[in-house]
């Protein structure tokens, strides 16, 4: 049985640490070894993860000598593993029993290099995500939006080199997406379509606060992905396709124009691309579009037919009526 090292960053965890490495330890699959860096915590992180390793040899601990914060610590747990197979998880996450069993189970039958899988968020705020499950369409959609939970990752190296899977600090805020879009072009990657994370959600987070610096950092990962692909980039227009309850409810009359005309040429530019799932981006960029094009009613719908066209109307769901209903009765 082949052994999966979990990789498990940690600084000031106390407060749920033992928890996820209580839910790590419950795996179905038994053959692991959790590598745990604590980053110099000043609270008793330390202590219960050193308790609970009295319990349990599966689990490693390292530390850094002093606080160098989660980017440098990501990339040091990489030159730690040895093994094959690889997964990641965050101090604060719950992990279902069978995550690592199922994830590698699906990454050998498929033959990818990657996995990841869809989540459940709790704390804050509550929903679910189920990703793209193929790698086309998981491709696609990231050339708008992050669709590959970190925490649920699980990698083979013998397909994905380690060096690929380092986070690069100059996108700090979004240096995970900067991270698995590049290795789209790497390797095969996939999404077990199952909930098997519990994905915490709560202030302290990288992705909660410092929201400017995650918006900045999303953006350069766009602008550089779509000037290889020879794809009209527009910074304004695709920071309110990617952020609607930010930018599209403030948006004037004018500007939801200047948004259509852009969406019109860089619907004609996918569609005459080699990007192999450019239908699903097709698909996800009209329907974020109609969310804005809702919030103008009457006027939504005939521009969203002046630059989309009858034809895009036609192909959305019931021939395009229940979009137009939206608008023409949207409280």
């Amino acid at each position: 049985m082949d052994k999966v090292q979990i990789c498990l960053p940690v600084y000031n965890g106390e407060q749920h640490i033992r928890e996820t490495v209580e839910t790590l330890l419950s795996q179905t699959y038994e053959n692991i070894e959790i590598l745990i860096l604590d980053d110099a915590s000043s609270d008793g992180t330390l202590e219960i993860v050193q308790e609970l390793a009295a319990t349990d040899g599966r689990i490693r601990i390292e530390r850094n000598t002093q606080n160098q914060g989660i980017l440098f610590s990501r990339n040091k747990l990489f030159d730690l593993c040895s093994e094959r197979y690889i997964a990641l998880a965050d101090a604060d996450d719950l992990y279902h029993e069978r995550r690592i069993e199922d994830q590698l189970h699906y990454l050998k039958q498929h033959q990818l290099g990657m996995v990841s899988c869809a989540y459940e968020a709790f704390g804050e705020r509550s929903y679910k995500i189920t990703p793209p499950e193929y790698h086309n369409d998981i491709q696609a959609n990231m050339l708008l939006f992050n669709v590959i939970l970190n925490p649920g990752v699980l990698l083979d190296r013998t397909k994905v080199s380690v060096q690929h899977c380092y986070v690069d600090p100059e996108y700090r805020g979004a240096a995970d997406y900067d991270c698995w879009i590049k290795l789209l072009n790497k390797t095969r990657v996939g999404c077990v379509p199952s909930s098997l994370v519990k994905y915490r959600v709560h202030a302290a987070q990288e992705s909660t606060g410092n929201f400017e610096r995650q918006k900045e950092a999303h953006l350069r990962v766009l602008a550089r992905e779509y000037r290889a692909l020879s794809l009209p980039f527009n910074r304004d227009a695709l920071q309110t396709l990617i952020w609607p309850r930010l930018y599209a409810d403030t948006l004037s009359l004018e500007d939801f124009k200047k948004l259509g005309s852009f969406l019109k040429g860089l619907f004609a530019e996918v569609d005459k691309s080699q990007i192999p799932a450019k239908n699903t981006l097709s698909f996800a960029l009209d329907i974020r579009y109609k969310g804005v094009a809702r919030r103008h009613g009457v006027k939504g719908v005939l521009l969203y037919l002046k630059y989309a066209g009858l034809k895009r109307l036609l192909s959305g769901r019931k021939m395009g009526m229940s979009f137009v209903y939206d608008c023409l009765f949207r409280k």
